[in-house]
């Protein structure tokens, strides 16, 4: 790692692969990937630390944090966001919050102008957002993030070849196939620390970081048995 150069350390505990990763020149330097049945709360710090020391660094040459802020599992998500703000604690690091769905997207290949990010949410339903990419290799966020229905998720896609990523494209792909607008389907929904790892590198650097904050769209078990 060149000296002077950022150095990012991304935390992904919100979906059934965890992990982290590090990031410095817009790379990614070091990964290491678990399951997130193998208690993300005590193997996130854990592997952090491997992976610094793999490379002869500590934690106190981190520069900056990201952590992936959710939709997804609402204890991965927690378990994220206090090992980052413990992280932030002990090291004086920045932390941003990155949106799973936007990490997922920001991994799609190819160069369609938009992107759609369906992440299985169990129950029959789907974690969605459209991004549009810019010029300068952002994500524009196009309405909101949801928890829809797959037919609500499929009405509410552009009528135009999308890139349609993560594992509700996987696991919807038939109903995706009515669309025949030429739309290219990655199903995959590996580990994502590398990409929250980069997301958080340019949103600090660019000065528009947003505070970490659980984005859960499905209420907790418990509380929608208070509804």
């Amino acid at each position: 790692m060149p000296p002077g150069d950022a150095l990012v350390l991304g935390l992904h505990s919100a979906t059934s692969r965890s992990g982290v990763a590090l990031v410095s020149g817009g790379r990614v330097i070091a990964e290491v990937g678990f399951e997130a049945g193998n208690a993300p709360a005590r193997r996130l710090v854990p592997s952090a630390r491997f992976a610094l020391e793999a490379l002869g660094l500590r934690l106190e040459d981190l520069t900056g944090i990201g952590v992936s802020v959710g939709p997804g599992s609402f204890t991965g998500i927690r378990v994220g966001l206090a090992t980052a703000r413990g992280l932030s604690m002990s090291t004086g690091c920045p932390v941003a919050g990155i949106s799973t769905l936007r990490s997922l997207a920001a991994e799609a290949g190819g160069l369609a102008p938009r992107v759609a990010a369906w992440i299985d949410a169990g129950r029959g339903e789907l974690y969605t957002a459209l991004y549009r990419r810019l010029a300068d290799g952002h994500l524009d966020l196009e309405g909101d993030e949801s928890l829809s229905t797959p037919d609500a998720a499929l009405g509410a896609l552009p009528h135009e070849p999308l890139r349609i990523v993560g594992s509700g494209a996987a696991r919807y792909a038939e109903l995706l196939a009515r669309r025949a607008v030429g739309d290219t389907i990655e199903p995959g929904l590996g580990l994502l620390a590398g990409s929250v790892a980069r997301l958080a590198a340019l949103d600090l650097a660019s000065g528009r970081a947003a505070t970490p904050a659980p984005i859960y769209l499905r209420p907790p078990d418990a509380l929608r048995g208070q509804a």
